[in-house]
């Protein structure tokens, strides 16, 4: 899908570029055609959109992030560090091509952010947003080592699910295939056997095939249903600002799942906000670029109706207290950071409390993940002897 180039101004008057995914121009320019930012140019990046649909690899991503980062610590200026970066990378390698795309664009006058834009799927929207508050408040070196950090991190959560996952994958895979092999091939195989003996033997038998298909066409189309309905809902998530917001919202109620995301989430927050406000941002201001990097809509808007609230005069920890989608630490500790008069260090001792919550999250999660996908495959083989099994020693009892 094309990349658009969107500059928007918000209530404050700022002009804010993002880059978002659409079908037409028309449908890029619907995406801001509620809420409080006001659309004032629109325009095609070509080379994003060729570039989104090939990505870039998260390794070369954490790998780019990590040595841009020691480039830069070491007084290195942008330009210079990404030329020291293209000929440090391997020739040939994704890292090489993604640092030589980054420098052609910075050298044509873009910031980084807006070359990283550019760049597609290969960075995310937090990726993106963090780039653009470090240059917000002049200290990209200072942004970099902790994406690098965080990617990292990230590494080594999906190293641990698809360790957890590899086991019962398997073991789902053979039993799926046990299943196609049964219908497939002993099925017809047995109802000519019990057709040439004929009489009780043989209409059990075909009653008995007749169930195993029926129950696997079922369970075929069960999937195929729910793989649709999951491919539907993402596309019309993308295409409905205000649908994907309820679904984000709804991802946020969620009895386990809710709090990781809302943990998480809130970590986000907290990264940008300690940087901006770190940088001399008001709270006030910092709100509404925070808001850019959170991924969930429904987050994003308690965000916004915080800042409303703290632009007109209200407490921002009791603005925050009312939404339902922030945690109650958070109003908590805005409301002790307005009391000691200190209300940006309250968004350190954040970022801090929650970066350990989605690690211990984390962990919690990895541990209970590989006991209840034993458990699923366990209920999976039930449900097979129960199709198969079973219906085959019916078959054999009426040959009998």
């Amino acid at each position: 899908m094309p990349l658009y180039r969107c500059e928007l101004v918000d209530a404050e008057g700022r002009i804010v570029e993002v880059t978002r995914e659409a079908a037409s121009e028309e449908e890029a320019a619907a995406l801001f055609s509620r809420g409080d930012r006001y659309l004032v140019s629109i325009e095609s990046s070509a080379g994003g959109a060729s570039r989104s649909r090939l990505g870039y690899k998260p390794e070369e991503v954490r790998e780019f992030t990590i040595m841009l980062s020691a480039l830069l610590e070491s007084g290195l200026e942008l330009k210079e560090g990404l030329a020291v970066a293209s000929e440090i990378a391997g020739k040939g390698s994704g890292m090489r091509r993604l640092v030589d795309a980054l420098l052609e664009s910075v050298e044509k006058g873009d910031s980084l952010s807006k070359a990283i834009a550019a760049r597609g799927e290969g960075f995310s929207e937090f990726y993106r947003g963090m780039v653009r508050i470090g240059e917000r408040v002049g200290s990209v070196e200072r942004v970099l080592p902790r994406l690098a950090s965080y990617l990292t991190d990230r590494k080594k959560l999906r190293e641990k699910i698809s360790g957890a996952l590899i086991y019962p994958a398997i073991v789902c895979a053979f039993a799926a295939l046990g299943a196609v092999g049964i219908l497939v091939f002993l099925v017809p195989r047995m109802l000519e056997i019990f057709s040439e003996l004929g009489g009780a033997a043989a209409a059990q038998a075909r009653r008995s095939a007749v169930a195993m298909a029926r129950a696997s066409y079922c369970s075929g189309a069960v999937c195929l249903v729910l793989l649709a309905c999951a491919f539907a809902i993402a596309r019309l998530r993308r295409r409905d600002e205000e649908l994907a917001a309820r679904i984000d919202a709804l991802a946020l109620r969620l009895p386990f799942a809710g709090r990781f995301f809302t943990a998480l989430e809130t970590l986000n927050f907290a990264y940008a906000m300690d940087i901006l406000t770190g940088g001399g941002i008001s709270v006030e201001a910092g709100l509404g670029e925070a808001a850019e990097v959170v991924g969930n809509r429904a987050f994003r808007g308690a965000l916004a109706r915080c800042r409303e609230a703290a632009l007109k005069g209200e407490p921002l920890s009791r603005a925050a207290g009312k939404c339902r989608e922030l945690p109650p630490r958070v109003a908590q500790w805005l409301a002790i950071g307005e009391r000691s008069g200190q209300v940006e260090r309250v968004f350190e001792q954040l970022r801090r409390y929650y970066q350990g919550e989605v690690e211990r999250m984390s962990s919690r999660f990895m541990e209970l993940t590989e006991p209840v996908l034993i458990l699923l495959v366990g209920c999976l083989v039930l449900i097979l002897v129960l199709v198969f099994l079973v219906p085959l020693f019916s078959m054999y009892g009426a040959m009998l």
